[in-house]
């Protein structure tokens, strides 16, 4: 087992940090802070409580791009740390939006670790979505697992779907997209009744800076995969499913229209579109068509 993320090397003792860049990682400039971090200044001390900290044990999620990992040190519970993968091709932009809490890098220690704002709540959406995705089965337990999430979030008041809307419509006044076809790109805070947006991007496109009401519900929803998570159900449980994304959808909608946010079908539609074209991607389509079929949309 692999219980330390490596090579972590040429780590930069000094009081320093990288500015905003999206690009070749090689090629950032370099500027001095003196911005406190929980109090402290970004100094050798800190730098080592992050590297003691990049460990399995303490690992709370991974996607594609990044794993990340809570501070085993309890001063530092509001925060944690990104590690970017190899295969990562965008890096975190420092402080953006910061009207809300998106899990924003607020520091970065090396080319691939940055320190992030905490969010609280739950990874949404099967554990192994990618792998679904692509045509592994959905057990009926995982079935059953998203299908009881999806009743919780059903029963969310309106004031639950208002944020998250108002938040979606932050985040497209400030020209990002949220990353609303993968599920777990929302953390779900059932104690206090909060959907959290934890991936979003900026593009040169403006289709792909758009968001609509389908953004939201969708991502919740997970339409990319429901087809396959309906039928590892009985029928009793899938109707009951079904019903409750309805009502989700219609929530999504209503909150939508309340802040602002497109209702417009085709914003999220032409989005997919431009994701199949650039990606090649000839599932995305047909599995969102057969979600639309399912919830009778």
């Amino acid at each position: 087992m692999i219980t330390t993320i490596c090579p972590i090397k040429n780590v930069n003792p000094t009081n320093q940090i990288y500015l905003p860049y999206k690009g070749n990682s090689k090629d950032l400039p370099i500027r001095s802070t003196n911005v406190n971090f929980c109090g402290r200044e970004i100094n050798s001390g800190i730098i080592q409580k992050v590297m003691e900290s990049i460990s399995d044990k303490n690992l709370i999620g991974e996607g594609g791009y990044s794993k990340v990992y809570r501070f085993f040190d309890s001063k530092f519970d509001d925060y944690v740390i990104k590690v970017l993968k190899p295969n990562a091709n965008t890096y975190p932009q420092l402080n953006e939006l910061p009207k809300y809490n998106f899990g924003q890098a607020i520091r970065k220690i090396q080319d691939n670790i940055f320190i992030l704002r905490k969010q609280n709540g739950v990874q949404h959406g099967l554990e192994n979505w990618t792998e679904v995705y692509l045509g592994k089965d959905v057990t009926k337990e995982q079935a059953r697992n998203f299908a009881e999430d999806i009743k919780k979030i059903s029963q969310m008041p309106t004031e639950t779907f208002d944020s998250f809307a108002e938040r979606t419509k932050y985040i497209t006044d400030n020209g990002f997209k949220s990353d609303s076809i993968n599920p777990n790109n929302l953390l779900i805070d059932y104690e206090n009744n909060q959907i959290n947006i934890i991936d979003y991007f900026r593009t040169n496109k403006s289709i792909m800076s758009k968001n609509s009401y389908l953004d939201m519900s969708n991502s919740i929803l997970d339409a990319m995969n429901f087809e396959q998570i309906c039928n590892a159900l009985p029928q009793n449980e899938r109707n009951e499913l079904i019903k409750n994304a309805k009502v989700i959808l219609t929530k999504c909608y209503n909150s939508a229209e309340k802040m602002g946010l497109s209702t417009d079908k085709s914003v999220y539609e032409e989005y997919l579109s431009t994701v199949t074209r650039l990606l090649d991607d000839k599932k995305l389509l047909p599995s969102y068509k057969r979600f639309t079929e399912i919830i009778n949309m």
